[in-house]
Order: structure tokens, then C-alpha cells, then sequence
């Protein structure tokens, strides 16, 4: 089940440009706990380790798999290489999933996958792939900062990083609280909200969601509204461009509470979660509105700031 759920959302972001996070949101439904900790290790892992996975696995493919199948033999090949998972649950798994999503192709992607557990890794790479960067980001990074940084910044991106939240209340108490129940959980440097855990911690299970206590956030765009600096706020016209799915604008929601917000976004089909999450966390203060930030409906001198 959540091996067929991983298919499915890899496939939406490959294929269908989804973002990992809203995929694995519509799919969620039903898994445990430890289902869903299992289903962000292995697409934020085969996400991480895609190119390498493609060398590895295309060695034995006589065709160009199709999208669905090549979604399989990645994440098959994840497992092989990088998880603790037995070679035969691995193998067998995956291709059950591949059984109820597309039966014609189980039977290739068990071969590939029996090749690949049978094999060493391949030990001559492209450097991009040793990497894990692609092309397009490869060859600008090296000429801007140098291999000696590049290879640097590609060590940090393999590595998981910490679900990030913004919490509007008692961080310590907050802290404790989530201790209590077994949550590993430390207080962000870069935030007077920030409050960070293990990644794949699962988001809906903490205590508080329901009540609009936190919500999902890095710290680099808490920072950003942070730096944002207004004399008097009260009753001050901030603009939050681009504003799904919300976060930027809940932190401006809760930080100026004197100041009115007005949350702009272009496209329809990310509204409908920005404003569910307003209302989870009771932004009272904050207006919608669906529109292009290159055609503002103001006029001049009537907006106090904008957050870009």
C-alpha cells in the first residue's frame, strides 16, 4: 500500500510537475503513522538520490521504461541501495504495487529489480550523477562557485532536513509537551517561532494542529518576514504576494495583528488551500484575493509594504 502510494506520487512529480508535498497529501489518507514516516523516506529519498538510481537501474533495460514503471525501478532501487530492507521485500513489494497499478509491466520491473539487488552499484558515474544534480544546475553551479563549493552544497543536499514549523504560542511548553509524547523536538535558531523535528514527523498527529497553533515553515521564509520593518502598524496595508500556500501570510497574520493583510495569488487551483489554512489558524485579519502581482488593483500610496 504505501509502496504503490510512492509510485503514485513520484509519478505526479515527475509528470505531472506536482510538488512532493501536495502529492503526498492526496495520498496519505489511511496510513498509519509509520506508513506515512515510510512514504516521505522513500520519495524525499528517491528525489534525492534520482539520478544515481537512474545509472544504476537503466544498466539492465534493454527499452526505455514507461513513466510508471521507471517511478518503480526508482523507488525499487532506493530500497536496494539506501534503505534497511530485506532484498526479497524490497523486490516483492515493489512489484506488487506495480501489479495493481500497471500488471503488464510487473514482470519487467521484478527482472530489472532482481538484476540491480544482484549487482554492486556501478562505480563509474558522470559527475553530476555521483552528485545527484542535473545538468541544468551542474554546469552553472561549477562556473559560479567553483567544484571545491559545489561538491560541498551537494553533501548538504543529501541530507534530510528538519520539519521546520512556526508556532504562535509558548515554544518551550510546546516543546515539552511533544517530549512528553515521544516527538524529538529543539527550538530553531533563525526564528523566535521556529520549532524543528526529525524529518517525516507526521504534521496533522502534533497536538495543536486542529487548533491552529503552528504550521509547516522553514525558517528562511520566516526569516523574510521578519526582516519586513513597519514604524506603526496599526491598521497598516501589508501585501503578501505569491501567497500560497499561506505560510508567509500567517506569520504576517500573527506578527502585525494590527495590521490589515492582504494575501494575493494568481493561480485558482492554490486557493482553495490557502485559505484552509487562514482559517485553521484563525488569521482574522487577513483578506483573499485571486489575482497577477504584475497587475496590482491599488492605487499608489495606499499599500504600507509588500512582501515579495
Amino acid at each position: 500500500m504505501v509502496r504503490k502510494a510512492a509510485i503514485e506520487v513520484l509519478h505526479q512529480v515527475f509528470h505531472n510537475a506536482l510538488k512532493a508535498d501536495a502529492a503526498m497529501a492526496q495520498h496519505e489518507h489511511g496510513l498509519s503513522q509509520q506508513q506515512r514516516a515510510l512514504l516521505y523516506e522513500m520519495v524525499y529519498g528517491v528525489l534525492r538520490r534520482f539520478f544515481s538510481l537512474e545509472a544504476d537501474y537503466s544498466r539492465f533495460c534493454r527499452t526505455k521504461p514507461d513513466p510508471l514503471a521507471q517511478m518503480a525501478l526508482q523507488l525499487g532501487s532506493y530500497q536496494l541501495r539506501h534503505m534497511r530492507v530485506a532484498t526479497h521485500a524490497a523486490v516483492s513489494e515493489t512489484v506488487a504495487a506495480m501489479l495493481a497499478l500497471q500488471p503488464k509491466a510487473a514482470g519487467f520491473v521484478n527482472a530489472v529489480l532482481r538484476r540491480v539487488s544482484e549487482q554492486d552499484p556501478p562505480k563509474k558515474l558522470k559527475l553530476h550523477q555521483r552528485l545527484e544534480l542535473p545538468r541544468a544546475i551542474f554546469n552553472p553551479w561549477r562556473d559560479s562557485f567553483g567544484m571545491v563549493a559545489l561538491q560541498q552544497m551537494a553533501v548538504a543536499l543529501q541530507q534530510p532536513p528538519a520539519l521546520s514549523v512556526a508556532y504562535f504560542g509558548d515554544r518551550e511548553l510546546w516543546i515539552s509537551t511533544l517530549r512528553e509524547q515521544g516527538i524529538e523536538a529543539w527550538i530553531g535558531a533563525l526564528s523566535p517561532y521556529a520549532v524543528l523535528m526529525p524529518a517525516g514527523t507526521a504534521v496533522t498527529a502534533l497536538p495543536g494542529f486542529d487548533e491552529g497553533q503552528f504550521i509547516v515553515m522553514d525558517q528562511a521564509p520566516q526569516a523574510a518576514v521578519l526582516a519586513l520593518q513597519l514604524e506603526d502598524t496599526d491598521g497598516a496595508v501589508i501585501v503578501d504576494l505569491c501567497a500560497a500556500p499561506g505560510g508567509k501570510t500567517v506569520l504576517l497574520s500573527k506578527h502585525f495583528p494590527y495590521a490589515h493583510i492582504i494575501a494575493l495569488e494568481r493561480y485558482e487551483r492554490r486557493m482553495p488551500r490557502l485559505r484552509e489554512n487562514l482559517q485553521r489558524l484563525g488569521c482574522h485579519n487577513v483578506s483573499v484575493i485571486q489575482g497577477d502581482a504584475l497587475a496590482l488593483p491599488w492605487k499608489d500610496s495606499t499599500i504600507d509594504a509588500l512582501l515579495l
